[in-house]
């Protein structure tokens, strides 16, 4: 995908009441799916897509630790580049991926929800949240719930 058309997606999707529209940005990377393996998942695509409505709610007035909108709007160069990914187990039929991107001060954190039924689409990996985070709170779950598949904290 290119980042100039994700950036227009996100744009609009910041301007007007979400539609329920999905963006693809791009697809897993055999570490992850395998990793994800590792934990007893199969995913049931590799896909990776972010809703219009995930975007206005990461970027309401009200959500703190956001990150930055023009970090965000390059989001398909940035998802395969974080310095680790991390499986997430700390919600019970829930799983996710944690991505960190830790190589800037402040650290961000994308959450990708795995194997997610969107009504009426189909089942998609969600690029669900980002946060701006504090690492020392990641690396305190690890091995508690936190397991890293790709790359170190």
């Amino acid at each position: 995908m290119e980042t100039q058309d994700f950036a227009a997606f996100v744009d609009k999707a910041l301007l007007k009441r979400p539609e329920g529209i999905l963006q693809k940005i791009g697809n897993m990377r055999e570490i992850w799916i395998q990793g994800i393996k590792q934990h007893g998942i199969t995913l049931e695509t590799i896909e990776i897509v972010v809703r219009d409505r995930d975007i206005a709610h990461s970027f309401r007035d009200a959500k703190t630790n956001q990150l930055p909108i023009n970090w965000y709007k390059d989001l398909p160069t940035h998802l395969f580049n974080p310095q680790a990914v991390i499986f997430d187990t700390t919600h019970f039929n829930d799983p996710a991926l944690l991505l960190i991107f830790s190589d800037q001060v402040p650290v961000y954190k994308l959450v990708i929800r795995l194997n997610y039924l969107v009504k009426k689409k189909g089942v998609y990996n969600i690029v669900e949240t980002g946060h701006v985070v504090d690492i020392g709170g990641i690396k305190a779950m690890m091995h508690r719930g936190y397991f890293v598949i790709d790359g170190s904290l």
